[in-house]
């Protein structure tokens, strides 16, 4: 709308004018507020949609013929400032502005969680030595027990199955009798 005060009509004139064609109208152009919580932010996010919404700009005839119409003389109803004809037509709150905004908090956490990951790397690599492998245990012997220590593969000592000690292989050649049960109550050779 391009308003033409002529002689008659004065500044404020002019102003009232155009304040009662933006309240009329505000159905118009007014869009359609989306809100939605975030993750990670107490305030909640949206943007407007202006599907249904029909821009509607004023100006001046002063002001189109001063400056052009390329020029920031277009003041549309919804904004707070006198823009381009191009700025005046963009939305700047809608959904692509939602989007974007998302991707930076995004981006942001992103950064913020590796910024922590790398801190945590950091602080264990300071603070504790480097753990060595623990060695699993030795196997135990069959009849007792105990570690078989010293008895490898190689050993000429070890016995063919490799499952008792020298202390139970000693007291089986001694013909005693083994296991606990049988030393407790076994009968005592003659």
């Amino acid at each position: 709308m391009v308003f033409d005060p002529g002689t008659r009509l004065g500044e404020q004139a002019l102003k009232n004018r155009m304040n009662r064609v933006l309240d009329l109208t505000r159905d118009h152009w007014t869009g359609t507020y989306k809100g939605f919580a975030t993750y990670g932010s107490e305030q909640p996010d949206g943007y407007h949609e202006y599907d249904d919404a029909i821009p509607i700009l004023f100006t001046t005839l002063e002001r189109i013929q001063r400056s052009g119409p390329l020029a920031e003389v277009w003041w549309r109803c919804g904004h707070r400032r006198w823009e381009t004809l191009i700025d005046a037509l963009d939305n700047p709150r809608d959904h692509g502005a939602w989007r974007r905004r998302g991707e930076e908090r995004r981006i942001a956490l992103e950064a913020q969680i590796a910024k922590e990951r790398a801190e945590r790397t950091a602080a264990a690599d300071w603070s504790a030595p480097a753990q060595e492998p623990v060695p699993p245990p030795p196997p135990a012997c069959d009849t007792c027990g105990e570690p078989l220590s010293g008895m490898g593969r190689n050993d000429p000592s070890a016995p063919p199955d490799g499952r008792t000690c020298e202390a139970c292989r000693a007291i089986r050649a001694a013909g005693q009798p083994t296991g606990p049960f049988k030393a407790l109550f076994g009968r005592p050779d003659k």
